[in-house]
């Protein structure tokens, strides 16, 4: 229970600078408006449970990967994810499961697997994915090889605990690790009829997952996000504060009316624009320079 929201606010803020400081991590600039607060609040709590998964659906820049980053940090739990290159594929995939599982259970790590739907190049990805989410499991994942491998690893564990070392055990084992220390965070666009077919095909994206939805930002959110790029610029004014105020409002105006007359495009002329967060982010940072 939240009793004292400025001090939440506060304790993310500065969690957000101890997460940029930190070596090797993607730097954000991300602004704690209430909607954002209240879903890394749902991220963290999905988070702390046995095998909570999320589901995060939302268009482009509504800052679903950002917040899943920052409620990882704050759990103190790792965060993989693959990168796409020309030739990546399904085999690509595979080790990056391999190496993934191997982190949850070998490592004994506790790890969200952070997936966009646009990394989606092949279906057999969600094939794969789905499996992972409905039973913990890849079918034909490890080779005889691999299983050798994990046996030799995980033997001095599984005899101080008193279990007998053979693939039967050791792979039942590993799979346990793996249901215990693994998250699955799966952002997608909930738009078009590729969403629609892909939770009919694949069932556990639904039905093994907490679903978070990111709303369109509103217009408290609109001004927060523009004044806090805003504010960095010195107008050399008596009252710049209020200047940046009175700017903040109407970058959220532009924005605002930009979405009307897409829509209002789309039912004259049957043309649809999409004007994302990421066109707002853009826009302001762009006024800012």
């Amino acid at each position: 229970e939240i009793r004292d929201y400025e001090k939440l606010k506060i304790f993310l803020e500065q969690t957000l600078q101890r997460y940029n400081k930190t070596p090797l991590m993607l730097s954000m600039d991300l602004v704690m408006f209430h909607d954002a607060i209240l879903n890394i609040c749902r991220i963290v709590r999905i988070l702390r449970r046995p095998r909570g998964n999320l589901l995060l659906l939302g268009i482009g820049g509504s800052g679903r990967q950002s917040l899943v980053r920052l409620a990882a940090f704050i759990c103190d739990i790792a965060l993989f994810q693959i990168e796409i290159g020309r030739r990546y594929g399904h085999t690509e995939f595979k080790e990056d499961l391999r190496r993934l599982l191997k982190l949850c259970s070998i490592s004994n790590r506790e790890v969200v697997f952070l997936f966009i739907d646009t990394q989606i190049i092949d279906t057999f990805f969600l094939e794969d994915i789905n499996a992972l989410l409905h039973t913990g499991e890849v079918p034909n994942l490890f080779r005889q090889e691999d299983i050798q491998e994990i046996r030799n690893q995980l033997s001095p564990t599984l005899n101080r605990q008193g279990i007998l070392d053979t693939n039967v055990n050791t792979m039942q084992f590993f799979y346990n690790r793996v249901k215990s220390n693994l998250h699955m965070a799966i952002c997608m666009s909930p738009f078009g009829e590729t969403f629609r077919n892909y939770i009919r095909m694949y069932p556990a994206l639904v039905n093994c997952t907490t679903i978070i939805y990111f709303s369109e930002w509103p217009h408290e959110a609109l001004i927060d996000v523009a004044h806090h790029f805003l504010i960095k610029y010195n107008f050399e004014l008596e009252d710049n504060e209020t200047i940046h105020r009175t700017l903040a409002n109407l970058c959220a105006f532009i924005h605002l009316s930009s979405k009307t007359l897409a829509n209002k495009m789309k039912d004259e002329l049957r043309r649809e624009i999409y004007i994302t967060p990421t066109n707002y982010l853009q826009f302001v940072r762009n006024y800012s320079r």
